[in-house]
């Protein structure tokens, strides 16, 4: 049996004339035919890449606007619910676009050492959240605004609280954020670009600018997560507790 040198297997024929081309060439070098494959691997990234940039516009066109009515209305319980309601269904439309992104809700991708790590991270940064704000809030005399007093009138304001603000945004935000956005980021430019640009737009959308400090730093721990295991579950576990943790310091204060 004649052994099949290294060289030979990156050594294609040209379609036209038959010359042979490197295999990822464009243009015989003898003809000038153009390299069909290659072509056609070219158009298909061109329109990958037009799709991802349209599907991220699409969905920044529509979320930003809401955001911004949502921001001036959220102050009464049924108004909390509907919008929860709506930027959960907006997310699920936009993922289900990319079915993809429905495969990082795995669980057998889950393992006990980063699942661990991903609970305290969301316990600790809970807590120095919760400390560094109110300290700021007092250093720039500035009210401190919670959504726990939307449910005092409740005796299930803990709950709605923990379904709320806890839930709804640990499973929508990382579904939207570390999924459908991550996976046209990393399409568009790559890993580095989609973790710091998803992280980068969590932060934004919160429409806090004081509290930056802290949304970018822990997006992009959500984010590494997410790449490093390919999966939305760690984020949306430390995405939970970190929120709910702050929603019970906050419940047990104002009640």
């Amino acid at each position: 049996m004649q052994e099949i040198k290294p060289e030979e297997i990156s050594i294609v024929e040209c379609h036209n004339c038959g010359a042979k081309q490197k295999i990822n060439y464009r243009f015989c070098n003898k003809c000038g035919a153009q390299n069909i494959k290659s072509f056609k691997n070219k158009l298909k990234k061109d329109r990958d890449y037009s799709k991802n940039l349209k599907y991220l516009a699409m969905y920044t066109l529509i979320l930003l606007p809401l955001l911004v009515i949502s921001s001036f209305t959220m102050n009464e319980f049924h108004l909390l619910v509907i919008w929860t309601i709506s930027f959960a269904l907006l997310d699920i439309i936009f993922a289900s676009i990319q079915p993809e992104v429905w495969r990082l809700f795995k669980i057998g991708h889950l393992k006990l050492k980063p699942l661990l790590l991903v609970v305290l991270i969301g316990l600790v940064s809970a807590v120095v959240v919760h400390v560094s704000v109110e300290k700021l809030n007092l250093f720039l005399d500035l009210d401190t605004y919670k959504y726990d007093e939307i449910f005092g009138g409740s005796e299930y304001s803990l709950i709605y609280g923990i379904v709320l603000i806890a839930l709804f945004p640990a499973i929508f935000e990382e579904l939207a954020f570390r999924g459908f956005i991550f996976n046209n980021l990393e399409r568009l430019a790559g890993k580095k670009s989609a973790i710091w640009g998803s992280s980068f737009l969590f932060g934004l959308v919160h429409f806090s600018l004081l509290s930056l400090y802290w949304l970018i730093p822990f997006g992009l721990i959500l984010a590494y997560f997410r790449n490093k295991y390919n999966t939305l579950l760690y984020g949306i576990v430390g995405h939970f507790v970190h929120n709910a943790t702050i929603t019970v310091i906050d419940h047990y204060q104002l009640f």
